[in-house]
């Protein structure tokens, strides 16, 4: 049982944070999509003595990496979405 100087976290605040568990970590996989193409880049580019088209080149595949990671959450969502609204709601 909690102090009575502790307050209890709402059901809200908790259902929501729940619904958004998911998406915490988005930020983190957005950056490490990025920094896995670009790092794959820079070595190869290093390797290779090809300075700095592959880097360039892994940036760019990156980026559209980013944004099919952003589309395909973007399609999840607007599915929940409109699977809930099709879903009658009680009275």
């Amino acid at each position: 049982m909690a102090p009575p100087h502790e307050k209890r976290p709402s059901t809200h605040w908790l259902q929501g944070l729940g619904g958004a568990q998911r998406y915490m970590g988005l930020g983190l996989q957005a950056g490490a999509t990025v920094a896995f193409y670009v790092g794959g880049g820079l070595l190869l580019d290093r390797w290779l003595g090809s300075m700095p088209w592959l880097t360039l080149t892994g940036s760019i595949v990156g980026l559209v990496a980013l944004f099919a990671l952003f589309f395909r959450v973007n399609a999840q969502l607007t599915r929940e979405h409109n699977e809930r609204e099709k879903t009658p709601r009680p009275s």
